[in-house]
């Protein structure tokens, strides 16, 4: 059993802490952003194996929101067989849920990530629903602007309202797709 610790950035401190626990020096990995991002994590997932100990200040390390952090956790825990535990968090630490109740104890914390990680998508769809919404009171476009219509539109638009052509005849008269010449011509207000 080896143990390591990952750090998403230079922190002395957080080193010396890690050090202080029994981490040795070369298992501490911290990611910079001068050595791209990630780099040392990666390096870290190729060495751990089943039965090790992987520390980390808190579970944010393993990402920005909830769902990468309970992909890292499954992955890590249920995947691999490696122990998790946070420092600023004495309940989050595998070992001690084996000791106590086998693995249940990861898997509620595993289910809380899960209903965080939905919960936390959720409220940011809503609010992205909402900014759109109002984009568009105040007449902001959202998307790509539309093609402007063909010269002869008008003239082709009449015949297929009349019933002299078909829609797909229509279509290639305006040199476009039948389902961009349906759209079209339902919105094109005459």
């Amino acid at each position: 059993m080896s143990t390591y610790a990952y750090m998403p950035g230079k922190d002395e401190k957080m080193r010396e802490a890690f050090i202080r626990i029994g981490v040795p020096e070369e298992n501490i990995f911290a990611d910079t952003w001068e050595k791209g991002n990630g780099t040392e994590y990666k390096r870290l997932l190729r060495r751990v194996k089943k039965g090790d100990v992987l520390y980390v200040q808190s579970l944010d390390a393993f990402g920005m929101s909830m769902r990468e952090i309970l992909n890292q956790w499954r992955s890590l825990t249920k995947d691999r067989g490696v122990d998790i535990a946070a420092l600023n968090s004495p309940l989050i630490d595998t070992r001690l849920a084996k000791e106590v109740s086998g693995s249940l104890v990861s898997d509620v914390v595993a289910e809380i990530l899960s209903f965080a990680a939905h919960d936390e998508y959720d409220r940011q769809r809503m609010v992205q629903m909402a900014g759109i919404e109002r984009a568009k009171k105040r007449g902001v476009h959202c998307g790509r602007a539309p093609r402007p219509l063909p010269e002869n539109f008008d003239e082709v638009y009449g015949k297929w309202k009349k019933g002299k052509i078909t829609a797909v005849e229509a279509a290639k008269q305006c040199n476009m797709p039948v389902s961009t010449f349906r759209y079209r011509a339902k919105n094109s207000g005459q």
